[in-house]
């Protein structure tokens, strides 16, 4: 954020269920990401971004610029799917993470999240486990079964 701040307008947002942002009770609709994030665009007068993401976030900034090419300028996309099927390691490693979010202690998940996430910025680490934390226990599991390309 501190980098691209320098040269740009930057917002950073909290995805339905992360951080200070409430996941509303129902099913979970990954369409429903892209819409708040475009309505976060038309909110702040921004007509077209250029979206980076992380992870989901990555993804919800991919399926944002398939759902609204207009308003899409460019993708940063940083440990992100580009499509919408699995590889053999995602088929492998998603049914077990959905099993591991019921069973460890969102504590240890953050950590872990962190550890993996900040491999190559150990900067990012405290941040990443703090985001992870922030999350209750149950938005995190019906997000990662909404999961299901």
């Amino acid at each position: 954020m501190k980098f691209f701040s320098n040269s740009y307008q930057t917002v950073v947002w909290d995805v339905r269920g992360h951080g200070l942002s409430s996941l509303p009770k129902g099913k979970v609709d990954s369409g429903d990401f892209s819409k708040d994030l475009i309505t976060l665009l038309d909110h702040l007068n921004i007509e077209k971004a250029i979206l980076c993401g992380l992870s989901m976030g990555g993804h919800i900034s991919l399926q944002t610029a398939i759902r609204y090419p207009e308003r899409v300028e460019a993708l940063i996309l940083i440990g992100t799917p580009f499509t919408n099927s699995f590889n053999w390691y995602e088929k492998i490693f998603i049914p077990i993470n959905r099993f591991s979010t019921r069973i460890i202690p969102m504590r240890i998940s953050g950590r872990i999240q962190a550890n993996m996430l900040s491999k190559f910025n150990p900067r990012n680490k405290d941040y990443i486990e703090e985001a992870f934390n922030m999350i209750e226990k149950n938005n995190w599991t019906r997000v990662w079964d909404l999961k299901k390309y």
